[in-house]
């Protein structure tokens, strides 16, 4: 990392007195799994990571379902009768219209395509609708972009809230993991011959790959992600430095995120209504959009993303008007940019036509 660029922005003794504060708050206990053990044995566990936005993301996962006994899928705020209605669905009971109709986005729908009149049984292992940690995803996820700020307070800020909502999903993920077991107890004690071999099936982001470094330590266990090479945001890259920090399950065991990194997590914000979602209609699926998007915020220095920052920063001082707002000459600036680092003139232009 630049030494510059450390000292203009945040110290480094700065960055470690936060996390060292940070990792206080993500010192969970280890989840205990003697309990599960012996419903753990002649299960096998199969872990489908996606991108969870479009319908290609999850098109073709039908030969999967076909070999699995148990599907577990993940719906934060689930209720009864959003289970129900899965459940009716694997076993053929709802047409495809009935499906549409239901109003979930395209990944949803699809999902529930390729579950249709699998006679599966379906789960979700996820946080349920009210509960405590259902209402707190509302506010842990949310962290705007304030250009009224400093630089600097930006960036700790931004620190601060991800350490967070690290925070939110490793206790998410504990509680997941016990409602998985539970299930799966459950599913075994229905069945006639309980040492039959039982294939379980479970559909998660791809961000969530602790669940089966935890659940390798105690059970066959495998997984698989996109065919297409799958790439994390800067922002998930830095949430995910947090949300690994204190277990032993990841072998890079990654460090904490440095300025560079959240710099350009900035950058990445700017960009995505502008720059991201008008160009999903030119890739076939997320990862490919991913790639290209991840490749266009790379292409920018630390430097660069600073001074479009405060730019923005001083024209606040002088006019004062709502600090998230993003001016259409910024993005234009950006544009141009875009074109002196070679990005394809139709994807810039897909981002200038959004204003």
């Amino acid at each position: 990392m630049n030494p510059e660029v450390s000292h203009e922005v945040v110290s480094r003794r700065d960055f470690l007195k936060l996390s060292a504060t940070g990792l206080l708050g993500l010192m969970l206990p280890p989840l205990e799994l003697n309990a599960y053990r012996e419903d753990l044995e002649c299960v096998s566990v199969d872990f489908e990571f996606v991108n969870h936005r479009k319908d290609s993301d999850i098109k073709g996962v039908r030969t999967k379902v076909e070999d699995s006994d148990l599907i577990i899928v993940e719906n934060i705020g689930w209720d009864k009768e959003a289970l129900e209605f899965f459940n009716k669905v694997s076993k053929g009971e709802i047409t495809k219209e009935e499906i549409v109709g239901r109003g979930y986005n395209s990944y949803y729908t699809q999902l529930l395509n390729e579950i249709s009149g699998s006679n599966k049984k379906i789960v979700f292992a996820d946080v349920p609708k009210y509960s405590n940690l259902e209402i707190e995803w509302y506010t842990v996820r949310e962290n705007f972009l304030d250009f009224s700020k400093p630089f600097t307070q930006q960036l700790r800020e931004l620190y601060l809230s991800f350490r967070m909502y690290a925070d939110w999903q490793r206790r998410r993920e504990n509680e997941v993991l016990k409602m998985t077991f539970k299930e799966i107890k459950k599913f075994k004690n229905e069945q006639e011959n309980k040492l039959l071999a039982t294939n379980v099936l479970v559909v998660y982001g791809a961000a969530h790959t602790r669940l089966m470094h935890i659940l390798k330590k105690d059970m066959d266990s495998s997984f698989s992600f996109p065919d297409n090479k799958f790439l994390f945001s800067y922002e998930y890259e830095a949430k995910r430095r947090f949300w690994f920090a204190d277990d032993d399950v990841d072998p890079k065991k990654v460090s904490l995120p440095d300025v560079d990194l959240m710099a350009h997590v900035v950058l990445e914000k700017i960009l995505n209504n502008y720059f991201y979602l008008p160009n999903e209609k030119y890739f076939a699926n997320t990862s490919d959009l991913d790639r290209w998007f991840r490749g266009v915020v790379e292409s920018f220095d630390f430097q660069e993303i600073k001074q479009l920052w405060n730019e923005r920063y001083s024209e606040l001082k002088k006019s004062d008007p709502m600090g998230r707002f993003v001016p259409k000459e910024m993005v234009l600036k950006i544009a141009e940019m875009m074109r002196e680092k070679g990005v394809e003139e139709k994807y810039v232009l897909s981002g200038i036509n959004n204003l």
